[in-house]
Parts: structure tokens; sequence; C-alpha cells
């Protein structure tokens, strides 16, 4: 059972005071002529990448749902969709912005039009104060005295600021990432060793000297990895049989193997292993762990198939220099699977999916499919845990072998939509049981709406065992990668009527075939008519025209 997180509870103006007392104190910045200079300088000032956040609530609202949909429209989420995905109440409405605000790690909530909100509508932001590390700062636009339904500013712990030591105190904006604008051309099907000679025989110079980058880009991410998860300088040529691993992958790959055997049936190989804890078998489950998240790293950002294919051929190359024999399928430019036909995420391409979600939980399942591609049997079974900050780690089905540990890497942009997501389920009145739940459906119904709504590109989908990853798993592991075959539906005939021949009642000779209903499949009051014997007349007429022999 998915234990619940403690959310505190709403309670009322005075009590949210009472409450708050021991928190640190809320800002006010007072504004008695309502200037327009200040206004237009908290609304630049707003950035939510950076921890920045300002609202300008609905003129004239007087409720606490108007004034969350408006701290959700600032949080850049959509509001039009929030009835239709059960977070338009207080309740679920309020648990879904500070699932967002601890994700996004918001450091400043500003207010403006403070001097408007009502009672309910300051308690419920003194709530979200409590319930967040997030800093209120409230904008007084009035010159009268500060005070809300009887609550005087000066029993509210505060502290009354100029508007530029606000600014001051404010977090900068940050740039986006740089990512790849565009995939690569198409790369020649080779193996590692004549993959760079290959492409500089093919290709015009720019769109080599873009290969070469990309495969450089993969033999350094590979010793990036193995410098970054030993300790060690990468020093090729070392001979180690694994570099990838260190302590904490241990201890990663030991709790996943922990996690997944609780979900097991009890002779399933990762319930033997969890029960026996053998060292070969130990080590080989630390290793497959460790190379589909290698893998996954390498490729995480990747634009498309041909950057993927690349960047595996120089990661390749760079574990063979430290002497790891890293074999990759042989139809390689044909696969699919993560970061192959799935639909690479950009900033722009997340920020839109949440600029028309307004639940954490439906926002996660938009992102999680488009860069897995995964099937909607296999999003319907990845659990809370997981979830592993970087990775999704889960058994999408039963395990028969190692292999079929499913592991994604997670692009750094789709993280805090997961953690969303996660905080938005647990901290529910009864408990999430995974994590995307309420966000897929049993046949992707709900999955299927989102996508067209948010009118983003949908991927093909495609199991984890029909994928380049699990097959590279299954070769590190000396096993055959034959996926289990999709038995066709043979085509049988009708079991409810039969095949029968008669002479033609038209005369020309020949005979007549008609499909009859069984006579067990008959009503009770046609039963007699249909299985009637023939009279005299057809008698003589079937031996005038026997039927033919059947063939």
């Amino acid at each position: 059972m998915t234990p619940r997180l403690r959310v505190p509870l709403l309670g009322t103006l005075g009590e949210e005071v009472d409450r708050g007392r021991r928190l640190r104190p809320i800002t006010i910045v007072a504004d008695p002529g309502d200037g327009a200079g200040v206004t237009s300088a908290l609304l630049a000032a707003h950035a939510p990448r950076a921890g920045v956040v300002t609202v300008h609530p609905t003129p004239g609202s007087v409720s606490v749902s108007t004034l969350i949909a408006d701290v959700m429209a600032a949080l850049g989420c959509g509001v039009e969709r929030a009835s239709h995905e059960h977070v338009g109440g207080n309740e679920a409405g309020g648990r879904a912005v500070r699932s967002w605000i601890l994700a996004d790690n918001v450091a400043y909530l500003i207010v403006l039009r403070a001097h408007l909100l009502t009672g309910a509508q300051l308690a419920w932001l003194l709530w979200l104060r409590r319930a967040t590390p997030v800093h209120l700062a409230l904008i007084w636009h009035s010159g009268k005295q500060i005070r809300w339904s009887g609550i005087e500013a000066a029993a509210l712990p505060h502290r009354l600021v100029p508007l530029s030591l606000l600014i001051d105190r404010l977090p900068r904006p940050v740039p986006n990432p740089a990512q790849p604008s565009r995939d690569l051309a198409a790369v020649p099907d080779s193996d590692a060793e004549k993959f760079l000679a290959d492409a500089e025989s093919r290709m015009p110079g720019e769109q080599f000297a873009a290969v070469r980058a990309e495969f450089v880009t993969g033999g350094e991410r590979a010793c990036a990895w193995i410098g970054e998860h030993t300790g060690l300088e990468c020093a090729h040529r070392s001979g180690a049989p694994t570099p990838w691993r260190g302590e904490q992958d241990h201890i990663l790959a030991e709790r996943m193997l922990g996690t997944i055997a609780r979900t097991q049936a009890a002779k399933s190989p990762i319930a033997i292993l969890r029960s026996r804890g053998g060292d070969n078998d130990l080590t080989a489950w630390h290793e497959i762990i460790g190379l589909y998240r290698l893998l996954g790293h390498v490729v995480v950002d990747s634009p498309g198939m041909q950057t993927t294919i690349t960047r595996l051929r120089g990661a390749q190359t760079a574990l063979g220099e430290h002497g790891i024999d890293l074999q990759l399928p042989p139809n390689l430019a044909y696969m699919v699977g993560y970061a192959m036909s799935s639909t690479p995420l950009t900033t722009a391409l997340v920020e839109t999916i949440r600029a028309r979600v307004a639940n954490p939980v439906h926002a996660a399942a938009v992102v999680i499919g488009l860069f897995t591609g995964a099937g909607y049997t296999e999003l319907n079974l990845i659990p809370h845990a997981g979830f592993t900050g970087d990775a999704l780690i889960f058994a999408p089905t039963s395990i028969n072998k190692f292999a079929d540990v499913c592991v994604w890497t997670v692009p750094p942009i789709a993280r805090p939509v997961i953690d969303a997501a996660i905080t938005f389920g647990r901290s529910a009145p009864e408990p999430f049981a995974r994590l995307l739940t309420g966000g897929v459906g049993s046949t992707g119904q709900i999955l299927a709406e989102t996508i067209r709504a948010t009118a983003v590109p949908a991927p093909a989908r495609h199991p984890w065992n029909r994928g380049w990853m699990w097959q590279t798993g299954m070769l590190w592991l000396g096993h055959q990668p034959r996926p289990p075959q999709i038995k066709k539906p043979t085509r049988r005939p009708d079991p409810l009527t039969f095949r029968r021949r008669h002479p033609n009642p038209f005369g020309g000779g020949g005979v007549i075939e008609e499909r009859v209903p069984r006579a067990e499949r008959i009503p009770p009051a046609e039963r007699g008519r249909a299985v009637a014997r023939p009279t005299e007349e057809q008698q003589a007429s079937e031996r005038r025209f026997p039927p033919e022999p059947h063939r």
C-alpha cells in the first residue's frame, strides 16, 4: 500500500495566523498610490524557472477556487481542463498547486492586489505558505490600513519592505539549457570500427562534422559516467570488467531489487534472487541496471534516431577502449524504443503540455508517454518507488530474465513533472497505487484525450521487449534477443452455421451452396421447420441431381 504524504489541513483565517507564527514572516510591500510601475516591475520579475511566480488575481473574484486557478495559471498550467481533470475543487486544486510549487522549487510567490483579498483567500495563501517552503509576498495597492477580515497587519507576522528591496532579493532568471535542434542525416549502418570511415566517405563535409561531433559526445558521456560513478579518473585500457558501477549504483540496484521483488510472484527470478542473494546473480543484476542507466544517459537528450545511433557507436568505442566488449543489436538502424521511435522532449514542448494541463498526473502521463514510447499497459504499471530521481526502474511484466527490467533515463526537463505527479498522487485522501493512476486509463483513453487536448505529436508505442535497449541487455547477459512472438488470430468457420449443398431448384443443373443455421442454435419455434425431413418431391429432385462429392 502506498503511504500517504501528510498535508496540513486548511483552517480559518485566525487559525492560519496562529499556526504560522513560527514560520518566516511574510513580506508586505505598500503601494499607496497604486502606481503602474510597481505592477509592471513585479510582472517583469515573474520567472517560474528561476523560482519567482507573480500572481495577478482575477478582478472582482472573492472565491478561493478562483484564486487557486489564478495561481495555477501563473505556474504555467492550463486551467480550462481543471474540472475535467478532477482538480477544479478547493481540495484537489490546492494539492495540485502545492505539488507544482514543490516540484518547481518556487522560492517566492508574489500576489498583487492583496488589498482586495477576502479572509478566506488570505487563509488559503497562508496555508500554502505553511504547506510549502515558499516565501509569500503581498502587494498592498491602497492607502488604507492593512487588514483583512478583522485581522490587522500587526497580528500577522510580517516585514514591511520597499519594492526595491524585494526586487533585489529575487533570484535572477536562468537561461534555458542548450538542446540539439534537429536530428542528423541518415548515418551508415556500420559497426563501431567502420562507422566514422563509412560516414566520411558517404556524407558531405558539414554533415560528417556533425556526425563526428555526436560520435565524440557519446564516447565522452560514457567516460564521464565511469569517472562520476567510480570516483576514478577515466583511464582507457584499464581492463576493468564493469567500470560503470560505483557504491551508490550498488545501493540503488539492491533497493530496486527489493522494490520489484515485492510486486513479483514467489517463483519469479527476481523474488528468488532476493531470497537467496547469490553473488553471481547479484553481480548480473547490478550490471544490467548500470548498463541501462549508462546507455540512457548517453542518449537522453537525443533529437532523433540517427543521433542516437551515432552516440551509441561512440559509447561502444569508448567502452571498447576500457576493455569492455559491448554488443549492440546487429539491426540497430531498424530498431524501435527509447530515443529511437519515441518523441524527443524540448523545453518548449514540456511548457506546451503544462500550459494545457492542470492535473500533474495527466501531464506526467503525456510526458512519460512521449519520451519512452511505451504502451498503455507499461505506463499503468509504473510504481511511485520506480522513480529514482533520474530514471524510471520497474518491472513492466513478470520478469523471466534480468534484461526484462525496464529502465528509462528521464530527461532533466521532465523530472519536475514526475515529481509533481508523485506528490499529488501520494497526498490524495486515498493515495494512488501507481504513479499514473487516473492519467492513462485501462485502454489508454484518458491519455489519448489529453494528447489531443495538448496537440502534441504522439509517438509509435512499442513494448519494452521490442526495443533496442532490451536486446542490448540480452546480448550482454549472453542470451539471444528473441522477443516473444505474438500469435496471430486464426480464422475459423462460423460455429453457428454449416455449409449445405443441394440441387438447383430453378433447373439448369448444378448445385447451390448455402449457410444454414445449426439446429441447436435455432429458436425452438423455428427448430422443427429447420430440421424437418425433406418432402417426397425434394427427395426425387435429389435423386435426379445427386450432390457432388466433397473436395
